[in-house]
Parts: structure tokens; C-alpha cells; sequence
């Protein structure tokens, strides 16, 4: 059942394809530079240039099965996050700029922030710019990983968003899950085709190891004619303080399912992804894959590393310029481990299908569907094993099915302002 349902999920996410490859290069996560505000010129006769910006994303789903049963609800952000924020760049002269942006996640169903209590939880950093020397910026930071590697993978608007396109529970950090406070980010200038990055950020702890806490990420970019590729890789450190948890104090954050939360009192989780899209006319194609290690301490819940790895396929087709299509599937394995010997499988496949009015209000469709089979750790780790649970991409993450399948329906609009 598993190899028909696998080779049916391929079918489907290759048969339906998605947008043109001019919107391909030009998603709300492709920013190239990827951290670099894109903001309008300034005035005649000032340096200064600046912008408020924003996305509401407001959508009708339907679930077969979360928690219990279907369920049906309006929730925001299931193709591109909705977002506030202010950016800009001075001019500095000799070719340096110095930049900011300001970027606050919030719920249009009734207007509160994204995170509680935090009101740039999306981003807050400032630094300099040159494009002969590169870019350093500090502040609170996506990372080089995400930026290169996600970029190129189903979670993008442009292909399926990671609501569905995510890997399951988006455990892998492809999307726009994971950030880094306290950080220092370094962009090279663009050399035939190849920018790299590094980022660290400061566990800010007293008394323990140099890295608690920390998080380190670096990422490559190959950008060649039709080809992009790109290569990532970041480690995430608890802080060791906190028995049984990820310590909210460390530098690190992430996203926390069914998939992955028997792992989560982890010493340091490691992950390790690759990517590339290829352009041939209206299509492009891609394939990507990734690996995530959790590494116990004398802290954590389980006693054996805990590893998962996914491959997974994208391709999207500009049908008009109005209207484009998109689809992804992918398979993710856990290792057997802590007890476990019939080890969790995740099969998953999203589909997209977006009618643009123009560059600011779009109409959307998109439709999610994850099949889990063998067995995982509980909230308890070692010695919890528990029946896996299937979750749609990242737009689940906290509500999975009671059955071994979920899928997700969504009708919405975008608005970009």
C-alpha cells in the first residue's frame, strides 16, 4: 500500500505543475540578495528611501480529519504569511548602504500578532550593504539555510506555500519556521553566479559551554542561466539549563509537531538540505532533499540519536499570465531508533492553482494530503512509542489527524500591499 500510494502522490504533484518561470524568480521569499529589503528610490535629493509594506492572506479550509474529525474554519496566511513591516536603506556613499527592516506577522481573523507579546517576531535587523563587499546586518534573523535551501523547495507561494508544500510539520526548517535571535549575518557580494552566507547567533547564557544556545548557519547559492542551486546547513543548541524541553532562551527557535516531538528536549539538532530548480520555458522543475539530526544530553527525554531525512520533488507551469498552477510531493523517513524498530514514513503531496487580477490581489486553491505509517516517540520520549500521525505540511503542525491520512483543503485571496 505504501509503494501504490507513493508512486500515486508522484503522479498527481508532477502531472500538475506550477507558475511561470518569471513569477518563480520573483516570490515574496526570493529576495536576492536574500535578506535585502527591496525598497522604491529614493526622492531627488535625499539619501534615505523607506517603505511600509504588508500581505493579508484570508482563506476558507476544510480538514478531513484534525484531532478527532473534519473541521471546518477561515485561517490566514495558508499561501503567503500575512505581514506588516517597514524597511529602508541610506545611502551612505561609496557604494555602501545602510538597511533596516521591520517585520511583524499578525491574524487577520481578529487582528491579533502572530507570536503573543512579540511585535517584529518575523524579523528586526539593521546592517550595511555593499555590492562589492557584501552584506552584514545583525538582529533577530532568518537563516542562510532557510533562505537558499527553502527558496528552492515546495514552500514558497510561487509553488505550493508551505502550508501544505512544507515538509510534514515542516520539521525540517524549509520554511519560514525557524529563527535566530542575537544574531550576526554575513551575505558574500555575488561572484559569477555564487553568493554564500554565514550566521551565528549568541546563546547569551552564564555558566555553561561556549556554544548553548547558539545557533550557527551557512548556506550556498549557484545561480547559472536556467539552473539555481544551493546547499544549507544549521545547527540549533539548547542551552542545557531546562530539563525535558528546548529552552525558549536559546538563541534557536523551531517548529514543534507529532513528527518531531519526541526529539525536542534534544542537547543540539543538526540539519543539512539541498536544492536545485531548473527552468525550461513556462516550466521548472526541482528536486530537494534533506536531513535532520536530534543529539540527546544529559537533559533530554531520549537516549539514542534520533535521525529524519526527506526527498521530494517541485515543478510548477505558467498556464496564462493570469493564471499558474503548482505541485510538490515528497517522502520522509525517520531511522530506527530508541525502541523503535518499524520507524515512521511520511508520504506527502500539495497542489496550487492561483488567478492573479494583477501583482497585488490574487485568488487562490490549494490542496494538502500526508499519509503516515509506523511508529514514533511521544511527548515523553524514550519508552512513549505511539502510532505516527499524519500533519499537512506546516499548516497542522498542532492539530493532526486520529486516522493515518490528512488532507487539507483551502480557498482564499491575497491581498499585497
Amino acid at each position: 500500500m505504501k509503494r501504490e500510494y507513493f508512486l500515486t502522490a508522484c503522479c498527481v504533484a508532477i502531472a500538475t505543475v506550477v507558475s511561470g518561470a518569471a513569477r518563480a524568480q520573483s516570490s515574496d521569499k526570493g529576495i536576492d540578495p536574500p535578506q535585502r529589503p527591496i525598497v522604491p528610490p529614493a526622492a531627488a535629493g535625499t539619501p534615505l528611501a523607506y517603505q511600509f509594506y504588508g500581505v493579508l492572506d484570508e482563506g476558507y479550509t476544510w480538514t478531513n480529519n484534525r484531532v478527532g474529525g473534519p473541521v471546518r474554519y477561515f485561517r490566514q496566511g495558508s499561501l503567503v504569511a500575512s505581514k506588516i513591516g517597514f524597511r529602508g536603506t541610506y545611502d551612505l556613499g561609496d557604494g555602501i548602504d545602510a538597511l533596516f527592516d521591520l517585520q511583524e506577522g499578525y491574524d487577520p481573523n481578529n487582528g491579533t500578532e502572530s507570536t503573543a507579546g512579540q511585535i517584529f517576531n518575523r524579523a528586526a535587523w539593521a546592517g550595511l550593504y555593499s555590492a562589492k563587499y557584501g552584506m552584514l546586518t545583525a538582529g533577530r534573523q532568518y537563516t542562510p539555510y532557510f533562505q537558499y535551501v527553502g527558496t528552492l523547495t515546495g514552500t514558497p507561494s510561487y509553488m505550493t506555500g508551505g502550508t501544505v508544500g512544507a515538509h510534514p510539520g515542516d520539521y525540517d526548517g524549509l520554511d519560514t519556521s525557524i529563527h535566530v535571535n542575537n544574531s550576526i549575518y554575513y551575505q558574500t557580494p555575488n561572484v559569477d553566479g555564487i553568493t554564500g552566507a554565514l550566521e551565528y547567533g549568541d546563546g547569551q547564557t552564564n555558566g555553561t559551554s561556549a556554544s548553548a544556545g547558539s545557533t550557527y548557519s551557512g548556506g550556498v547559492k549557484y545561480v547559472q542561466g536556467p539552473l539555481t542551486a544551493a546547499v544549507g546547513y544549521l545547527k540549533v543548541h539548547n542551552t542545557g539549563l531546562v530539563s525535558g524541553v528546548f529552552d525558549p532562551n536559546a538563541s534557536g527557535s523551531f517548529t514543534t509537531s507529532v513528527v518531531n516531538q519526541g526529539y525536542v528536549s534534544a542537547a543540539s539538532i543538526q540539519y543539512v538540505a539541498g536544492a536545485f530548480n531548473y527552468a525550461l520555458g513556462s516550466w521548472i522543475l526541482g528536486l530537494n532533499v534533506s536531513g535532520v539530526t536530534y543529539t540527546p544530553g544529559a537533559e533530554s527525554l531520549f537516549k539514542q540519536t534520533a535521525r529524519l531525512h526527506s526527498v521530494g520533488g517541485v515543478a510548477y507551469y505558467k498556464i496564462t499570465d493570469k493564471i499558474d498552477v503548482g505541485g510538490d510531493f515528497s517522502v520522509t523517513k525517520a531511522a530506527a531508533a530508541n525502541g523503535i524498530t518499524d520507524a515512521a514514513e511520511y508520504t506527502a503531496f500539495g497542489l496550487r492553482q492561483t488567478y492573479h487580477f494583477n501583482k497585488y490581489v490574487s485568488l487562490y486553491a490549494i490542496e494538502g494530503s500526508v499519509h503516515a505509517d509506523g511508529m514514533t516517540l511521544g511527548k515523553k520520549g524514550a519508552g512513549n512509542i505511539i502510532v505516527a500521525a499524519p500533519v499537512v505540511g506546516d499548516g497542522q503542525t498542532t492539530t493532526p489527524s486520529s486516522t493515518s491520512s490528512q488532507q487539507m483543503y483551502v480557498v482564499g485571496a491575497v491581498f499585497v500591499f
